[in-house]
Parts: C-alpha cells; structure tokens; sequence
C-alpha cells in the first residue's frame, strides 16, 4: 500500500467517554477477544501505520478500561477533564494532524469508511468529514487539530463537552460524505447502548464467519439482519435494534 502524509499525521482515538454501564459492557467477550479489542483491531486495519489510542475518563469507574488496555498492549490515555480536553491533549502528545474518532462501543465500525473520513479531509482542509448513512455504530469522524483547537477554546469551559461540538456547521465546516449503496443501511444498530446490543453483536460474531484476524466483516453482519430481521429480537432481549428515528 501507498503510504500517504496524513498516514503518519492521523491518529486514531477509541473513546470511553461512555456511560459506566456501557463501557463495562464494553469489557464483555466478542469473537476471539473483548469488544473494545475489536474495535482497536478494526481501527488498526484502516491501514497499516494506523496509531490507535484509547481514551478513558480518569475515574474509578472506567479504571476496568485502562487495565485491560495495559493486558492487552493497547495504549491509553487518562484524562482528567472533558472528552474535547483529551482529544486535544491526546492531539498534541500524538502531533497529530487529525483525529479519527470512534468509540468503544462499535465493535463493528468500519475500517474502510474510517479510512475514507480521514484521507476526505486532509485532501479538503474541512473541519471535519464523515461517512453518512451507514449502520449506526459504525462510522468514525475526523477531526483537524485546528477545529479542536478552536472547538477548545470557544467550548473548553463546559466540563461535559465533547465531540458534537464539532458537528455545530453553523461555526465548523462539516464534511458528510456518501455510503457505499451496499453498507447503506441507517436503519440497523450496531452500537452496543444496551445489554441487548450486546447479545446481538456477540450473536453475529458466533453465527458468522470471522476473517484471518478474527474480524467480523460489516457486509456480512448488514447481510445476515437483512435476511433474518428475526435476530433483532430473537438475540438482543427484545431491546429494539433498528433505530426508531431512522427506520
């Protein structure tokens, strides 16, 4: 593979900036790992000098996440204050152009679609850019450190702000880039929210067949919904996993 610039000037953040339930959950077995190691391999496979980070709350009840970074070589960010305060810190530690973000919650986001968020915006000097209209959990979105830095000086205040402040395309040049017609499908969740999310991705990762490293293709989880709209909630505990507001 070609190596690019923003190959080497991007890094890759894995947020768990969640609610302590979920990234608990987050902790769970999926496939050969957990979920959060998956969602670190997926970010990794987007190319191969990917620099993928986790960022967790330095609070008691995440401290779950930092020791299985340390057991499994991932590497981890505490940080202090808000989300926004740590990827910035995280930006600067890492002089990093841009910031690709995703969540641990999305064991399923797509290496391919991050991929296509981040070259978008070091080619269009936007703000940030996205890929739209996928399953939802499995986007990521990219930052330029400028908008960081702008969003943290205009919002760093608020002890609760994170990355939505960037998505403001009254004040940020916001990038929403098309899916591919085959992975377009807002209508499915693939985010783990809930317990049920959970059941239902660790469903897929034992009914479908995992890659050679052990990676559950986005094609095949969008095709086996489609066929079987049953699983919703055969496997999830009766939790809806198609998204009411995009359905």
């Amino acid at each position: 593979m070609e190596e690019h610039g923003w190959m080497t000037d991007t890094q890759i953040i894995v947020s768990a900036y969640l609610n302590p339930f979920v990234a608990q959950l987050c902790l769970l077995p999926l496939g050969e790992t957990t979920v959060l190691e998956q969602v670190a391999a997926r970010c990794r496979a987007a190319w191969p000098c990917a620099r993928v980070s986790v960022l967790t709350p330095a609070k008691p009840a995440y401290l779950g996440v930092s020791r299985l970074c340390e057991r499994a070589g991932l590497k981890v960010h505490s940080c202090e204050g808000s989300e926004l305060d740590g990827l910035l810190e995280t930006a600067w530690t890492e002089q990093a152009e841009i910031t690709a973000l995703v969540r641990c919650s999305q064991p399923l986001v797509d290496p391919g679609m991050l991929k296509a968020a981040v070259s978008y915006l070091d080619e269009s000097g936007m703000d940030c850019s996205t890929v739209q209209q996928l399953p939802a959990g499995t986007a990521a979105t990219a930052f330029s450190l400028e908008a960081l830095s702008l969003a943290h000086f205009e919002y760093g205040a608020d002890p609760k702000a994170n990355s939505s402040v960037l998505l403001n395309r009254d004040r940020f040049e916001c990038a929403a880039l098309p899916a591919p017609p085959r992975l377009s499908t807002p209508y499915i969740n693939l985010e783990i929210e809930c317990e049920g999310d959970y059941w239902l991705l660790k469903h897929l990762y034992e009914t479908l067949e995992l890659d050679e490293n052990g990676v559950l293709k986005l094609d095949a989880a969008i095709g086996y919904l489609r066929a079987h709209p049953d699983a919703y909630f055969e496997h999830s505990g009766g939790y809806a996993v198609v998204r009411e507001d995009a359905a």
